[in-house]
């Protein structure tokens, strides 16, 4: 037996290579994302840029490998000179500036690593093996409590300076293929507020929530909000009055360009706790697993401060077993949130993919739980209704559970104002 004598990473090293990879996914995604629609295969890539098969073959399993963490698609891509051949490529084509400069910068932090690494491709790879064994041995390390700690004084000093708080933050998603068109599909979505708590005074609470990416019922492409249930709503959100406080507390409503801001009113003073629970759904809207961007985003921004954020997602099996789940959370900032689709310069339809705004991602990872199928682990501490408005949704559509697999992420003290998104990724398999 041959025992690697190549070290593994140091702390410094492991981050700055998580980076590199970030940096290489997005840059050279943005690259071949910019060449013909045609050129979706290795030998079609191969021929329009001019370089080998086997360079495009590492480009595209590098750029497309589906892994929750970055470092595990870095030892995929090609080595420096082979990535430079592709920038070159991008000259020669006359592609956009901005895109061979991005690429060529993600290119030039490859090289330093692998120069501060030990001067070869081989010697990263090896060290990241070596890291990566590490890594899986000690899975439990490093105790999360004093980064919980943290949250929790800063949920504290949040609560103080706004005057508000949420013992919850609830969204649920389920989405399921149409039975007499696979390429479309059914959107389910729940909103809750949980425990709202307010002082004369304090910070209005205006969540905002993104839904249309088209323009008219006519648009084949848009996702026109409904009420999930007929009756007492304001549109485009039902209310689902069970799980509401009675009586419900005064809110606005609007729907403009596609976003939902909906408005409590600050002035009223309860003697209690309020909870807030609406539903949306959306008919027929294009399925990921053919339409791109070949990916579903479920997100809830932190509208707090609050106690804890859950998110929930059930797929149809047929969705789940082609896809690959993620959950991560972003500093959204001036930068707009994370799996939105915009206008480009030109005006066409591009999609914010949470791999292009790696460097807006906080370090401290949500935890993904896989619950399986149908509603036996649905319930959870963080919100002992969970489990009734799940089935409660369920109902409303007339779907069964046991065809759904569930997703959940739960955070305790969730960071106020960051985005967090639970992602699944249908994206192409590399071709010959």
């Amino acid at each position: 037996m041959i025992v690697s004598t190549q070290p593994g990473l140091s702390d410094e090293q492991r981050e700055t290579a998580r980076r590199v990879s970030e940096h290489l996914r997005s840059e050279l995604g943005l690259l071949l994302g910019a060449l013909p629609l045609e050129t979706r295969t290795i030998a079609v890539v191969s021929a329009h840029l001019g370089i080998t098969p086997p360079v495009c073959q590492r480009l595209l399993r590098g750029v497309r490998h589906r892994a929750s963490d970055a470092l595990d698609a870095l030892p995929f891509f090609p080595g420096v000179r082979g990535l430079r051949q592709v920038t070159a490529a991008a000259r020669r084509l006359k592609m956009e500036r901005t895109l061979i400069e991005g690429s060529e910068a993600a290119v030039a932090a490859y090289a330093r690593l692998i120069d501060g690494v030990g001067g070869s491709q081989a010697q990263l790879v090896e060290a990241l093996n070596a890291d990566r064994a590490a890594r899986l041995e000690h899975a439990g390390d490093p105790d999360p409590t004093e980064v919980l700690m943290r949250r929790q004084s800063a949920f504290e000093a949040q609560r103080l300076l706004t005057r508000r708080e949420l013992a919850t933050q609830v969204a649920t998603f389920m989405y399921r293929p149409l039975d007499e068109d696979p390429d479309r599909i059914d959107c389910v979505t729940a909103m809750g507020l949980i425990g709202l708590r307010r002082q004369l005074g304090c910070l209005p609470l205006c969540p905002v929530q993104t839904y249309a990416f088209g323009d008219t019922e006519d648009d084949p492409s848009a996702m026109i909000p409904r009420p999930i249930r007929e009756g007492s709503w304001t549109s485009p959100l039902g209310l689902l009055e069970e799980f509401c406080t009675q009586p419900s507390p005064p809110f606005v409503a609007r729907q403009f360009g596609g976003r939902v801001p909906l408005l409590i009113d600050p002035e009223v003073t309860t003697t209690g706790a309020v909870d807030l629970v609406l539903g949306t759904q959306f008919k027929g809207v294009p399925s990921p697993l053919v339409h791109a961007p070949r990916a579903q985003f479920c997100s809830l921004i932190s509208e707090g401060p609050a106690r804890a954020l859950i998110i929930q997602v059930h797929l149809h099996r047929s969705m789940a077993q082609r896809s690959v789940a993620a959950v991560d959370a972003y500093s959204i900032a001036a930068r707009g949130r994370v799996g939105d689709t915009i206008r480009s310069a030109e005006g066409h339809a591009v999609v914010d993919r949470p791999e292009d705004r790696w460097f807006d991602r906080l370090p401290d990872r949500p935890q993904l739980e896989y619950l399986g199928v149908g509603l036996g682990r649905v319930g959870t501490e963080a919100w002992k209704q969970n489990g009734d408005l799940t089935s409660t949704l369920f109902e409303l559509q007339g779907w069964d559970p046991d065809e759904f697999v569930a997703y959940r992420t739960v955070v305790h003290y969730p960071v106020w104002g960051a985005q967090y998104l639970m992602s699944f990724d249908f994206g192409e398999d590399v071709t010959d």
